[in-house]
């Protein structure tokens, strides 16, 4: 079934003077908002919010390069057949985490 969602992704910051392009992106997980949890919000306060539900549960977040990463979250449709199993389950609380 497709569902709307937020794909987060790390990109991690240059190193002062070095030339070159930045690194590419990676990702981090993917968040589905269930229910009415993310009514009365705006898109920027979704993403903030995606972003937020990640860094409590994705291991990355304790990982030591996390000061280098800077993480940023787009919407998009994705059929969540194609996802797997979900990484973590709290529709109770109003979201659904697949970990990348």
């Amino acid at each position: 079934m497709l569902i709307k969602a937020y794909l987060v992704q790390s990109h991690r910051i240059p190193p002062i003077g070095l030339g070159g392009p930045p690194p590419e992106p990676r990702p981090v997980g993917i968040v589905q908002f269930t229910g009415d949890s993310d009514q009365g919000r705006t898109d920027d306060g979704r993403k903030e919010a995606a972003k937020e539900a990640l860094l409590y549960h994705s291991p990355l977040a304790d990982h030591p390069a996390f000061g280098y990463l800077t993480w940023r979250a787009e919407f998009i449709s994705v059929d969540d057949a194609a996802l797997g199993p979900v990484s973590v389950d709290k529709t109770d609380e109003g979201f659904r985490i697949w970990l990348r």
